[in-house]
């Protein structure tokens, strides 16, 4: 049997008692499909997809008279889909205000570490530089944009095959020159 979904019972009291019963076959038809959807789909355990199908089942409740009798099953899905977005939406502003406060509470990184970071920016640009060939060049700074070779191919008006030969025979040379920045920390 369907039962008010607060304590005060206000999302269903002015329904009919013939209205309950539809209400209580849509219930029954579609809460599992709509919470097995939810973790298939979204990837969400059990019992937030439950969580998320109860308080959909709610929000049709109350809106029972506003949805065409035919569309109720459709806006039940797509309730609960939207739900269950904007479940993802808060639990990422969570993450993000746990992360802020940890970032807070450890600080900025040390002086060592940023000077440690700028370094090994430099060496990276250095490398680069030091290759042979502009074209090797262009190539690898591309990439460091992280654009695949047929990208990489449209912005500069080669062909695929081309920018991959020269993007792989550009990275040995890559290698070698950050390799005695790794040795020179030692």
């Amino acid at each position: 049997m369907v039962t008010p979904p607060d304590s005060r019972g206000e999302a269903c009291l002015d329904l009919t008692p013939e209205e309950l019963r539809t209400a209580e076959e849509l219930h029954d038809e579609v809460f599992d499909l709509v919470t097995r959807a939810l973790v298939k789909k979204h990837g969400l355990n059990f019992q937030d997809s439950e969580d998320i199908t109860s308080a959909t089942f709610v929000t049709v409740l109350r809106r029972w008279r506003k949805i065409d009798a035919d569309k109720r099953r459709g806006y039940f899905f797509t309730a609960a889909m939207h739900m269950a977005i904007n479940h993802f939406r808060k639990q990422q502003s969570i993450r993000d205000a746990e992360s802020k406060a940890a970032e807070r509470d450890w600080g900025a990184p040390s002086a060592e570490a940023e000077l440690e970071r700028k370094e090994k920016i430099g060496a990276v640009r250095a490398a680069v530089e030091a290759l042979p060939g502009k074209k090797s060049r262009e190539v690898l700074i591309y990439q460091c944009d992280g654009l695949d070779d047929s990208e990489i191919a449209e912005k500069t008006g080669k062909n695929e095959a081309t920018v991959r030969s020269q993007r792989s025979k550009s990275l040995p040379y890559l290698r070698e020159a950050l390799s005695d920045y790794g040795k020179a920390g030692e």
